[in-house]
């Protein structure tokens, strides 16, 4: 492949320290982008309203809540209003196809803009299906998370989470009202996974540049330099050689040829001995 710089999605307080080329560089965040666009007024007031805080629930744009299973959903309205006057605020694309009586302290909305919300002073969890984007949010703004991975990264996501003790992670197949409220109750009321988020979100902004001015820099930088400045050797040899298949080849070849010369020595001196013990069985005979 002809690559001269790969720009990943990814930071090192997510993924840990992994062995990566100069030409790989980790730009985790360059999506968020704040901007002064006014929050829709019902939705503000909303937020503003929510003296006892928020949870906000939001699968992407991917997966539609309203879609699951009605036992599923049954446990989240079940958990969810247990938690009142906790608000919660869940992102349903069509909410006419939720299920009858909603609890009281849930407001639904087709649309929001997750950043504002993320960043709402009011807010005090996430409940994440662990996509990337969404993660590396929540970390962002200092939000704890419980995560309901379906597919993909998002499982990965999810236990670097889990490690750093900033998310509880529930199984999509095993919800029951049990494990939610217990999620519901860690995240909402043991302080330390808010100071756990806290202290990662130092992290994640504690960087010489922004995702932005370093992807910006490391492409003049190629763009200045060469195509090649950054790029390793190792992109031009074949599977088998960056595999080192040549090495362990000739290792075996080695071993076979020492251990060939190991049994041929063997087997001679055997027949040295064998022809020496016999000359002299022959020759006590012959006296």
């Amino acid at each position: 492949m002809n690559l001269s710089l790969i720009l990943v999605n990814s930071h090192i307080i997510l993924n840990g320290i992994q062995s990566m080329t100069p030409a790989v560089v980790q730009v985790g965040g360059i999506h968020i982008r704040e901007d002064d666009s006014p929050v829709p007024h019902d939705l503000r007031k909303w937020m503003d309203d929510s003296k006892e805080g928020f949870v906000f629930f939001s699968f992407g744009s991917m997966v539609l809540i309203e879609t699951f299973p009605r036992k599923i959903l049954d446990v989240f309205y079940t958990s969810l209003g247990k938690i009142a006057p906790i608000r919660v605020l869940i992102k349903v694309w069509n909410p006419k196809k939720l299920p009858p009586d909603l609890p009281k302290n849930i407001h639904t909305s087709a649309w929001m803009p997750q950043l504002k919300v993320l960043k709402h002073p009011n807010i005090r969890a996430f409940i994440t299906h662990g996509g990337i984007l969404g993660t590396l949010e929540a970390i962002f703004y200092g939000v704890p998370m419980i995560g309901i991975p379906l597919f993909i990264d998002q499982f990965k996501n999810m236990e670097a989470c889990v490690t750093r003790n900033v998310a509880v992670k529930l199984d999509v197949h095993n919800i029951t009202e049990q494990n939610m409220d217990a999620a519901l109750n860690a995240i909402l009321h043991d302080p330390r996974y808010k100071e756990n988020i806290r202290h990662l979100s130092q992290r994640f902004h504690d960087q010489p540049l922004s995702p932005v001015d370093t992807a910006t820099y490391w492409i003049e930088y190629v763009i200045k330099y060469g195509d090649d400045v950054l790029r390793s050797p190792a992109m031009d040899l074949a599977w088998w050689q960056l595999s080192l298949v040549d090495v362990a080849v000739c290792f075996l070849l080695c071993a076979a040829a020492i251990i060939t010369l190991a049994v041929f020595i063997v087997r001679f001196v055997m027949k040295m001995i064998n022809r020496n013990q016999h000359r002299l069985l022959h020759s006590k005979k012959t006296n």
